[in-house]
């Protein structure tokens, strides 16, 4: 029998043992090449994203910590202040706590959100703490008005003592020149921004000077009136 000639789109038959040793030497498909490299890309991210929110989250709280301190939030809204400190510590001792976790396992979805509530803490502090030095400021000249008065209703009784008994109210005199000369340590401390001290010692003028008015009173009056013993006021 006369098998047919070939035509013209009829392959030779190559023998599978030939087509298998083929295949083992050709490389890897491109496909396969590149699903390779996407895997290996996204697992260099995973590995930079397991550590990388830490340190800038954290860079950012300190940034608003510092903000707060700069307004004296520390002093003027302690309490708020000290809250978001604490939030602070709270979402970093949360960041160093993944960061000890295998990366897959870790999430910082939580310290994220610690560190962002620390942040608006922070905000609310600084502003809280700008407002009350206003109003502490204003106080502190409310009390030196009040201690101006209390010094020279003070140095107006200890005048009516000398008038009345002539002498014997030097000793006054001296307690009135000094707490005269407080009142301008109270100026210094409201002009360098330290109200809080500012009126403290305004406060401590007006009660003493108004013990030494009690006393300047007596001696007026003829009776006996110690002079009052005064701290160092500053």
């Amino acid at each position: 029998m006369t098998l047919p000639e070939p035509g013209p789109y009829d392959a030779p038959m190559i023998p599978a043992s030939v087509l298998r040793a083929v295949r083992s030497l050709s490389p890897a498909p491109p496909t396969f090449r590149f699903r390779g490299a996407v895997l290996t890309a996204a697992l260099a991210a995973l590995l930079i994203s397991c550590a990388a929110p830490c340190g800038t989250e954290k860079r950012r709280t300190e940034e608003s910590l510092a903000k707060a301190r700069a307004a004296r939030a520390d002093i003027y809204a302690p309490a708020a202040y000290g809250k978001a400190a604490g939030m602070a510590g709270t979402a970093d001792a949360e960041c160093r706590g993944q960061e000890r976790r295998f990366f897959p396992l870790r999430t910082f979805s939580r310290a994220l959100g610690l560190h962002a509530e620390a942040r608006q803490a922070a905000e609310r502090a600084e502003n809280e703490g700008r407002i009350n030095e206003g109003m502490i400021r204003q106080e502190a000249l409310n009390a030196r008005f009040f201690a101006i008065q209390s010094v020279e209703d003070a140095r107006a009784a200890i005048a009516r003592a000398r008038k009345a008994n002539g002498s014997g109210v030097e000793e006054l005199e001296e307690e009135w020149t000094r707490l005269h000369e407080a009142l301008a340590e109270v100026q210094r401390r409201i002009d360098r921004s330290d109200p809080l001290a500012a009126r403290e010692l305004a406060e401590r003028i007006t009660r003493e000077s108004s013990l030494l008015q009690g006393a300047a009173n007596r001696r007026a009056r003829g009776l006996p009136a110690p002079v009052p013993a005064m701290d160092r006021l500053y």
